[in-house]
């Protein structure tokens, strides 16, 4: 079972309710923001498949299958859809950031949770498990292959920024592997005899 086709990515911790409407203009993501979300996330995506990944007890096994992300419009304006009702996030940030620095610290916060928790061994995603990693483990998602993001200011929430990101083919699913171990891009297509890799990440 999918819990978390798409995720909300920063600022308030619970939901506050109708006050919190927004009441100032959205900031959908200038094409710089959009290429940030994009290889911030192929960025850790690169370097879990490359064994460099830190894992609670030590490093993640690399990778044979983890595909490279794009950033996709109609993804980002179902995300905007919703951030626009700036009802409530997952996790937080300091107010005052600005777009990318706050984009950056959701990436990272998501991605903190597998040092912080760990992944399971066999890298099977169960229930028990899924709670404590949940953003980590769909930003790692090996075949999930786009991303896109809404952000709205909302000055009547206690945190005034609000980021929510859709993924596509969503990840999460409970019984399924994050990914596959094994060498480096071992589970990539071939194409005339070449190897469809780059930086670690099947294309």
């Amino acid at each position: 079972m999918n819990f978390l086709n798409y995720f909300l990515f920063v600022v308030v911790v619970v939901e506050i309710g109708t006050k919190n409407k927004l009441i100032e203009p959205v900031h959908a993501l200038l094409a710089n923001e959009q290429k940030f979300v994009q290889d911030r996330h192929n960025w850790r995506r690169s370097q879990l498949a490359g064994g460099q990944s830190q894992n609670k007890t030590g490093m993640m096994p690399t990778a044979k299958n983890i595909w490279t992300m794009k950033y996709d419009a109609s993804l980002e304006a179902s995300a905007q859809a919703w951030t626009n009702q700036c009802t409530m996030t997952h996790s937080g940030s300091p107010n005052g950031e600005n777009v990318v620095n706050a984009l950056s610290t959701c990436c990272d916060l998501w991605w903190a949770e597998l040092v912080n928790s760990g992944a399971p061994s066999d890298l099977v995603l169960t229930s028990s498990n899924w709670y404590p990693t949940g953003h980590w483990s769909q930003m790692a998602w090996a075949n999930t292959l786009k991303v896109g993001c809404g952000l709205a200011y909302c000055p009547n929430s206690t945190y005034k920024t609000h980021i929510f990101c859709q993924y596509s083919p969503p990840g999460n699913y409970m019984g399924q592997k994050i990914y596959e171990p094994g060498p480096v891009c071992s589970g990539c297509n071939v194409v005339n005899g070449q190897l469809q890799c780059q930086y670690g990440l099947c294309i």
